[in-house]
């Protein structure tokens, strides 16, 4: 025992007097815990996806003002390269 009369090791509970634990209790437990954790990590998975196909759009319309940012200032290289990929 230590200064506060708690045991160092163990509860100290004889455990052959404590009663049974109900099994429809811990599978009752046990289904809710699962049913939350299923409906959380889908909600999760719904918000990352959403946020994914905001963030390819915000991706894909930086790459097309990138396009005409360089057609802008580069015109006679922009169809140079054009006339060549449609002469092959």
């Amino acid at each position: 025992m230590d200064e506060d009369g708690l045991p160092l090791m163990g509860s100290g509970v004889d455990l052959h007097m404590v009663p049974a634990i109900q099994q429809r209790r811990i599978v009752a437990f046990f289904n809710q815990f699962v049913v939350h954790t299923v409906r959380f990590v889908n909600r999760f998975a719904i918000v990352c996806e959403e946020v994914r196909a905001c963030l390819f759009s915000f991706v894909y319309l930086l790459h097309l003002q990138l396009q005409l940012t360089h057609l802008f200032f580069f015109p006679a290289e922009t169809c140079q390269h054009i006339s060549a990929h449609t002469a092959d």
